[in-house]
């Protein structure tokens, strides 16, 4: 009987050691079937000396942000997952599993006179990505950007942002907000830069107030948003519906991916799908010009009719039936129709348009050429190009700004320029321009109206333009303007209304040359500013 005893329980050990066996191959295969880990690089060893810390809510493989219970988060940046052909690779790589139930924060209209601009505050993906500015590790650093569309005929301007972050991490110190225009469907020229802005709200819902505005013309954009954080990553939680392109995204090199150090598709850098992010765009919304205006004529001769597109206009009524009518568009910019007509009869004028082969709809300085070409204050080439890349001179920039803001021709007193005589094409704008107090010339009495514009230069001369007063922050808002530079608090007080904005890095560069689209954006911009 014993050895009977012996021989069953040998037995049912047996059964039961191949039954496990069985169990665990059938989890692991699970596991590898929905890992987000599957077909990731491994990130990078732990540095000396680093910590981890337990956590039952989330954790992030290498650089997503998952549900597990398993995995610590490490101080380098996220958890080092065990090789593909470890032992302990299936225990290591937690399915891909929604961390949050119920539906995302209830909106809250922002305060007036702000509107929702853009929602995107739903379909929680149960995911979120690696959106970090790491100062302790910069390698880990990362950042995720989502598309918007500015609609055709509006100008938004953005003064909040409500993010959603990955729930169970650490708030970030500030966040940094970047808009781009669009490039192949990628982030492309960073037109908004904002660092360092405080984190409101309660952790994962948090309100992002802009210091100063972002002013957009009709167009697509993409927005990042940016945890300054140490010690830990943070992560903006995904989207699980496709509006326009999918989530772009970019680090550092430490995740190793195909998105290391440029922009790329996330899903091709994560292998699997991610359609966008969840944010919430607040401000207010702007005309774009693209209105059209009636005429009812009262009078009863025949007549056509011809529209000039002019900054400012009156409404005359002549004896002889012609009637100079003003037309407003949208964009706040006039026309003026001088038309004869017949009894009853209605003329429509469209706004003006442009069609300049390099300049197009998506592009960030689209409507403020077409406004100022419309104005007059710029034109084109014969080959019909803008040629927005190319530099501008000191002597367009004078002419661009008296005509765009509709100065009064000025030459009393002129010539003060040695180098611009009464026969130079640009000498009525430049005495113009020198007699309000925009400009000014050299020791030797020559104004050179042939050198380039530079970014410092373009600064000054709008903000004196617009007659603004200066702002001198006692903290600069860019590391290479500082206190003691020439243009500082002309700098300053462009940044503050908004019509300016550094780059990535936190700079300016007023020593660069200013393009033909950035005077068009930034002089658009001021024209057109609350």
């Amino acid at each position: 009987m014993k050895r009977v005893a012996l021989v069953l329980a040998f037995i049912v050990t047996a059964t039961f050691l191949v039954l496990g066996s069985l169990s665990n191959t059938v989890q692991a295969s699970r596991l590898n079937l929905g890992t987000v880990g599957r077909g990731q690089p491994e990130q990078a060893e732990r540095p000396e000396g680093a910590t981890s810390t337990p956590i039952s809510t989330a954790t992030c493989v290498p650089f997503v942000c998952v549900a597990s219970a398993q995995n610590p988060v490490i101080v380098d940046g996220g958890v080092k997952p065990a090789r593909p052909d470890s032992k302990q690779a299936t225990a290591s790589l937690p399915a891909v599993v929604k961390s949050r139930s119920g539906s995302p924060a209830k909106l809250v209209l922002p305060a007036a006179p702000n509107v929702v601009l853009l929602d995107q505050y739903d379909n929680d993906l149960g995911n979120g990505i690696v959106s970090a500015n790491r100062t302790d590790s910069p390698t880990f650093s990362a950042e995720a950007a989502d598309d918007f569309v500015v609609p055709a005929c509006e100008t938004w301007q953005i003064n909040q942002l409500d993010v959603r972050a990955r729930v169970g991490f650490p708030n970030p110190a500030s966040f940094n907000v970047y808009i781009y225009t669009e490039s192949g469907a990628l982030p492309g020229t960073a037109i908004y830069t904002a660092t360092n802005l405080a984190a409101g709200g309660t952790n994962p819902d948090y309100v992002i107030d802009l210091t100063a505005p972002a002013n957009l013309a009709t167009g697509t954009y993409w927005v990042s948003v940016q945890g300054n954080i140490v010690g830990a990553n943070w992560y903006w939680q995904g989207r699980s519906v496709l509006d326009n392109n999918s989530t772009a995204w970019r680090e550092g090199g430490a995740y190793r991916t195909a998105c290391a150090n440029g922009w790329n598709r996330l899903t091709t850098c994560a292998g699997f799908s991610w359609p966008g992010q969840m944010f919430r765009l607040n401000g207010t919304i702007g005309s774009g010009g693209c209105a059209t205006s009636t005429i009812v004529p009262s009078s009863t001769s025949s007549s056509t009719a011809t529209v000039i597109p002019v900054l400012t206009s009156t409404q005359t009524s002549v004896p002889t039936g012609t009637t100079v009518a003003s037309v407003t568009s949208v964009s706040t910019s006039t026309a003026t129709s001088v038309a004869t007509y017949v009894a009853t009869s209605t003329a429509t004028v469209t706004a003006c348009s442009i069609t300049f082969s390099d300049v197009l709809p998506s592009d960030y300085f689209y409507e403020p050429v077409r406004y100022l070409y419309c104005a007059g204050a710029i034109s084109g080439y014969a080959d019909n190009t803008f040629r927005p890349y190319n530099d501008t001179t000191r002597g367009q920039l004078s002419k661009i700004v008296v005509l765009a803001e509709g100065f009064p021709i000025n030459t009393g007193g002129g010539p003060h320029f040695s180098d611009v005589p009464e026969t130079n094409p640009f000498y009525a704008f430049v005495e113009t321009a020198n007699n309000r107090g925009l400009i000014s010339g050299y020791a030797d009495g020559t104004f050179r109206p042939g050198n380039n514009v530079t970014r410092g230069q373009l600064s000054k001369i709008v903000v004196l333009a617009m007659g603004w007063s200066l702002y001198i922050p006692s903290t600069p808002t860019f590391s290479d303007v500082g206190t003691g530079n020439a243009f500082y608090s002309h700098i300053e007080t462009a940044y503050a209304h908004g019509i300016i904005s550094g780059y990535a890095d936190g700079t300016f560069r007023p020593g660069n040359n200013a393009t033909r689209g950035q005077i068009a954006k930034i002089v658009y911009g001021a024209i057109s500013a609350p």
